[in-house]
């Protein structure tokens, strides 16, 4: 395949921390429904929308799907941006515009993220692991709500994104995708495989495409070549077992001069009429809204057999809501096994009317002493049932629920964002000891952050296997 590299379009990787956020422009007057479905939906053109994956990082992706037809498997074109995340803060612009047409004409919709990075310049490659998270838990939900064909699904990626598609999205958990391929432009270092991959991602094609001009001291800081980058990674793939490597380097091209749009068309020309294999049949997850392939599938679906977590009469589970404490009292109670308990004629909190819906769950914990709730000035205490539950007051939950065993806390916090002075600590630091939470990779714990009820499903399995 010879690429089609246009200087007319110059990319940017320099930083540009002074553009706005990522514009909410609507490119139609109609949005799709925001509420769980039942089914998949379809997507009918192009809008952009924001998303929080359960590691707590939060940002906005666009969705084109101008020219789709439903009637066949749609697949999935992701476009990773560079360092700055130029084109992808430009949902109108000529990249992506021509992206979107090109993957139109192979039925697949594009979906451009724009990395959830807040540091400085956007990037994909800084804190690559929470990134890939965060986009994982995206295409996941995507692929789910609408109903993409996993057997294509392209990606795309300029510069750092192209980093983050051979270091992360290939790289860690990366079965979900089942065929397709993947366009490496301007860079695409190595990294041993977090996750082994399968048959199917070993014989996707890869194609690494880098010019001549773009080394080091180029333009490109004197500390990085996108070119050596580029071959380190097609070399690494190579000797990993990845069948379908190449690597290209067209004369006289720097690193602002790649059409990235043009180099996609050409790639789905070549590849995109090869024989698409029989669809894998599709394992069903618990909830309609979890598949078998999310994160924390399996504890879902434990706390879904033991009752100990209920979905909604649709048949969602809807995993990415807040736990509340009436809603927390309840699944502690049904954890506790349901256990006989008359609860008293007089509610022990002012906010909890004896007629409230989980009135026996939050008194039983009451008087478990496992929430006390707040006091008021007369002497009377509160529970406030519809708040939603902090991690840190999560921690003090399920310590409590275990009988405040003896627990020394360390005098070294083991979370870089949890001080050994501050309120909880005993009580998160026991969580991370006993394995029922270990924080984010990045060392941090996250207290004041809410409690999702995916991430609820294994606190509430951990919990389980260590009592």
């Amino acid at each position: 395949m010879t690429p089609h590299i246009a200087r007319r379009f110059r990319t940017a990787s320099r930083p540009l921390g002074a553009l706005a956020a990522v514009v909410s422009l609507v490119l139609s007057s109609f949005l799709l429904g925001t509420g769980p479905a039942a089914a998949a939906e379809t997507p009918t053109t192009g809008f952009t929308r924001g998303f929080t994956a359960p590691n707590g990082l939060s940002s906005t992706y666009n969705l084109y799907a101008d020219g789709i037809d439903r009637s066949k498997p749609v697949g999935v074109a992701f476009y990773f941006d560079g360092d700055g995340q130029y084109w992808a803060q430009r949902p109108t612009g000529s990249v992506v515009r021509d992206m979107a047409r090109h993957a139109a004409a192979r039925n697949m919709v594009l979906v451009v993220p724009l990395s959830p990075d807040r540091t400085g310049s956007r990037t994909w490659w800084e804190n690559i692991d929470a990134n890939g998270d965060w986009f994982r838990a995206l295409s996941g939900h995507l692929v789910q709500r609408y109903g993409l064909d996993t057997n294509r699904v392209w990606l795309t990626g300029y510069s750092g994104g192209a980093e983050f598609i051979t270091m992360e999205v290939l790289a860690d958990r990366q079965n979900w995708i089942r065929g397709g391929g993947a366009v490496v432009i301007g860079g695409g270092g190595a990294r041993k495989m977090q996750t082994a991959p399968s048959a199917a991602v070993k014989s996707l094609p890869i194609q690494w495409v880098t010019g001549a001009d773009d080394v080091a001291g180029a333009t490109q800081p004197a500390t990085w070549s996108a070119l050596a980058s580029a071959r380190r990674g097609q070399q690494s793939y190579a000797a990993q077992g990845f069948t379908r490597t190449s690597l290209q380097v067209p004369a006289g091209v720097n690193h602002h001069e790649y059409d990235q749009a043009a180099l996609l068309d050409a790639a789905l020309r070549t590849y995109g009429s090869a024989s698409v294999p029989a669809p894998a049949p599709v394992v069903p997850g618990p909830f309609t809204d979890v598949p078998a392939t999310h994160t924390f599938a399996p504890e879902i679906t434990w706390v879904k057999n033991r009752a100990v977590l209920r979905g909604w009469p649709d048949g969602t589970y809807r995993p990415t809501h807040q736990m509340t404490r009436e809603q927390v009292a309840a699944a502690l109670y049904r954890l506790a096994g349901s256990p006989a308990y008359t609860a008293p004629r007089t509610s022990p909190f002012t906010d909890v009317p004896t007629s409230h819906v989980f009135y026996k769950e939050i008194a039983w914990l009451h008087a478990k002493g496992i929430s006390t709730g707040w006091a008021a000035a007369d002497g009377t205490r509160t529970y406030k049932p519809a708040q939603r539950v902090s991690r840190d007051q999560m921690a003090a939950f399920f310590y409590r629920q275990a009988g405040k065993p003896a627990y020394t806390p360390p005098r070294t916090s083991p979370f870089v964002d949890v001080s050994t002075g501050q309120g909880f600590y005993k009580e998160m630091a026991w969580l991370q000891a006993t394995g029922i939470s270990t924080g984010w990779k990045d060392g941090t714990y996250r207290p004041g952050a809410g409690t999702s009820r995916d991430v609820m499903a294994a606190f509430l399995h951990r919990y389980a296997e260590n009592s």
